[in-house]
């Protein structure tokens, strides 16, 4: 299920518009930069309103947008929102108004120097991490790097994340004490539903099922397992450099 939300805090008055497929959207606090910042100042004394509840993501961008226009929520001082809300996560490029939006509101923020230096390592750890990245990424074989850009464009075809969005919706959850499922038909070893939240006993069984296995790889796929699962696997999760 897909919500489409308007937050109020009650002290400030501040609101925001976003989605969430949390189970609960009252207690989901929102991921907006402003409005997250806004709650560590003051708090999480919110009110919830539910402007849409779907589980079409075409529904949820037009209401999304719909709401953004009539509110005005990127300009207007009453809202949090730098961008409008289109239901896609806000993986959109940032207007000049939100921008400034964004910077008016840390402006003038002084930072004592120990918060500087966990600024300064937090980033060259980021550097450190992509440069890292970028050296796994140019050991993974060809062919499947092809397939990954291949499965990628296809999601660029129109409607297809909305087919793919309804094939999924119609799918059941169910589960087998300690794991969730969406199946088309449910197995009779499973119990219909999903876990909602993991109890002590669900943990310990977790831990029993993989403190033994390894992880394997043949260059294509990574899987665990307790012994080798096939001929061309070997140890680790890594790509062997080719």
């Amino acid at each position: 299920m897909i919500y489409l939300y308007l937050k109020v805090h009650n002290k400030t008055g501040l609101k925001y518009l976003g989605k969430t497929t949390s189970v609960d959207p009252q207690s989901y606090q929102g991921s907006g930069t402003v409005w997250k910042r806004h709650i560590k100042k003051h708090g999480y004394d919110v009110t919830t309103i539910i402007l849409l509840e779907t589980t079409n993501p075409t529904q949820i961008k037009q209401a999304g947008l719909y709401y953004s226009t009539l509110w005005d929520v990127c300009n207007s001082e009453d809202f949090a929102n730098i961008i409008p809300e289109s239901g896609d996560g806000g993986a959109m490029p940032w207007p000049l108004e939100s921008r400034q939006k964004l910077s008016n509101s840390i402006k003038g923020r002084q930072f004592p120097d120990h918060i500087k230096q966990k600024f300064s390592a937090a980033q060259k750890k980021q550097a450190d991490h992509l440069s890292k990245k970028a050296k796994e990424y140019l050991s993974i074989p060809e062919h499947y790097r092809n397939r990954c850009i291949q499965l990628a464009a296809n999601w660029k075809i129109p409607g297809r994340r909305e087919t793919m969005s309804t094939k999924i919706s119609q799918l059941k959850w169910c589960n087998d004490g300690t794991t969730n499922y969406r199946k088309a038909i449910i197995p009779k070893e499973m119990t219909p539903g999903r876990l909602t939240a993991i109890t002590n006993d669900t943990r310990e069984k977790l831990r029993m099922q993989t403190s033994s296995k390894l992880w394997w790889t043949n260059g294509i796929t990574c899987t665990m397992s307790t012994t080798c699962p096939g001929e061309g696997y070997i140890r680790g999760r890594k790509y062997p450099k080719q």
